[in-house]
């Protein structure tokens, strides 16, 4: 059971750490996540917080690639495909 709730919350730490790691320093981000996942309030057994917690942050940053990429020439089917995404994840 343990190891079922611990899934989404390392998850969202890899997912974050994935986008994450392109903007900023690799150090700096990992204590970051190590405090965020340190101070996080909530129990790992109310998994209805963690998803939350996961769609909240993958629809984030969606949309900002979808508008503004990531200053590399990219087709507007992929934007929209962003764009989709982060409508889809921000509404579940």
């Amino acid at each position: 059971m343990n190891a079922w709730c611990t899934l989404p919350v390392i998850l969202t730490v890899l997912a974050s750490y994935a986008y994450l790691a392109k903007r900023m320093p690799k150090g700096l981000l990992f204590a970051g996540e190590w405090m965020a996942i340190g101070l996080c309030w909530c129990p790992r057994v109310i998994l209805y917080n963690y998803l939350t917690y996961f769609f909240f942050y993958t629809g984030n940053p969606l949309p900002f690639e979808g508008a503004y990429g990531t200053g590399r020439r990219r087709s507007l089917s992929s934007k929209g495909r962003d764009l989709f995404s982060a409508r889809c994840a921000l509404s579940s």
